[in-house]
């Protein structure tokens, strides 16, 4: 078959794929620290959701990437934003939103 002859075929990594993107609807077979991290970042994305009217899609979409990105380890149990010593969330978007040049 043809996947067969494909190089970086990991069935490992395509059912991860597969189970984080949730196309059947189907139990998610992540592990249970991949699955904190997915809900975290979802939990995040909800957090932003009452400023999309004040900073647009285009500087909330930025944020979120940068801040919800995971630790650099193998197994993480946090993401970036969590990691600071001192957050607000309203304080730090004013200040991505600041830094942004304003694209017409």
């Amino acid at each position: 078959m043809k996947w067969e002859i494909q190089k970086t075929w990991s069935t490992k990594k395509r059912l991860a794929y597969w189970a984080r993107v949730n196309y059947d609807g189907i139990q998610c077979f992540l592990t249970e620290g991949e699955m904190s991290i997915v809900r975290k970042r979802h939990a995040f994305a909800v957090s932003l959701e009452p400023y999309l009217e004040k900073y647009g899609k285009t500087i909330l979409n930025q944020f979120y990437l940068h801040w919800s990105q995971p630790e650099n380890k193998k197994n993480p149990e946090y993401l970036r934003w969590e990691g600071q010593e001192f957050w607000s969330l309203e304080v730090r978007l004013s200040q991505w939103a600041e830094r942004e040049p304003l694209k017409k």
